[in-house]
């Protein structure tokens, strides 16, 4: 009889033991398997706590290979997502924005080009005073308008800090860097568009003077007197250009260009020969560029 109790004491804890268990989900079990437990003795309490043991196990193992997972699986979507819209703003250009049938989407896509920096846009922004959507058109004229605004307040500021201070070099560089990009726009009147084109030939000089004048220096002097039709100094600062960088791609190439601002056909034939007798090294862009040029002047040649 003593037995039978103290049996009976032992399946009752277990029951409470399997039950707390379920409860607190330190057992994964179903509450349909406690009449089980308590129906059979001793046996359906340890069977329980075994079997809700084994499926805890299991299941956290595997839930924690399964949320890893989700993480990692989250994590690249995430990542996948924010780099694809990275690259959908950097392929997106403001030309295919415009060229967008969705009004919405267009108007969205020229807002986030114009809150990134629309002066790098300026040429594309003209174009799309154009456009046939009326907002469209209020957005471009509004940018053109605040950055020629900026323009002219950036101009002011360079010129009256100059004029204070022409020997700092510092200050030089970062107004012929402006006057570069400011003279590229395409909303400059012409008288002023040619006294800051005369300026900037004064800032390249004076570059060139203290000692500062590299590649690219020389190039824009020439690039920039080429327009202004000054060929006779152009040609002075090519000489200059062969004298230090004879062998290099870009100093052939202006040549050609300044022998094509002539329309001198002979000396684009003299000079293509002499690339390829002295072997000097063109990158792909640039002989396509140089094949465009002496194609140019075949057909103007030939309706001559």
């Amino acid at each position: 009889m003593r037995i039978i109790i103290f049996l009976l004491i032992i399946h009752l804890i277990g029951c409470v033991i399997v039950y707390a268990g379920v409860k607190l989900r330190l057992l994964h079990l179903s509450k349909i398997i406690l009449p089980f437990v308590l129906l059979v003795p001793f046996f359906g309490s340890v069977c329980a706590v075994i079997v809700g043991i084994f499926f805890s196990t299991t299941t956290n193992r595997r839930k924690k290979v399964d949320l890893e997972e989700a993480l990692e699986d989250t994590s690249a979507q995430n990542s996948l997502v924010v780099e694809r819209e990275r690259n959908y703003q950097n392929i997106v250009s403001m030309e295919e924005a415009l060229l967008i049938n969705d009004p919405e989407v267009r108007r969205k896509l020229l807002l986030t080009v114009l809150n990134d920096d629309p002066k790098q846009y300026i040429e594309m922004l003209s174009k799309a005073r154009m456009n046939n959507d009326v907002e469209v058109v209020h957005y471009a004229t509004t940018a053109l308008a605040s950055i020629s605004s900026d323009f002219d307040i950036q101009l002011q500021d360079f010129e009256r800090r100059y004029r204070k201070a022409p020997d700092n070099l510092e200050l030089l560089q970062a107004y012929k860097n402006f006057l570069q990009q400011y003279l590229k726009s395409d909303f400059i009147e012409k008288h002023t568009y040619e006294i800051q084109r005369s300026q900037y030939v004064n800032l390249l000089q004076k570059l060139i003077d203290v000692g500062q004048g590299d590649l690219e220096t020389y190039l824009e002097m020439i690039d920039t007197l080429l327009e202004s039709k000054n060929y006779s100094r152009a040609l002075f600062y090519l000489g200059e250009v062969e004298k230090s960088w004879g062998d290099s791609q870009e100093y052939w190439l202006e040549k050609i260009k300044y022998y094509f601002s002539q329309h001198d056909h002979q000396q684009i034939i003299k000079t293509v020969k002499e690339i390829e007798t002295k072997n000097i090294y063109f990158s792909k862009q640039n002989r396509e560029l140089v094949e465009y040029w002496m194609a140019k002047e075949e057909r103007k040649k030939f309706h001559e």
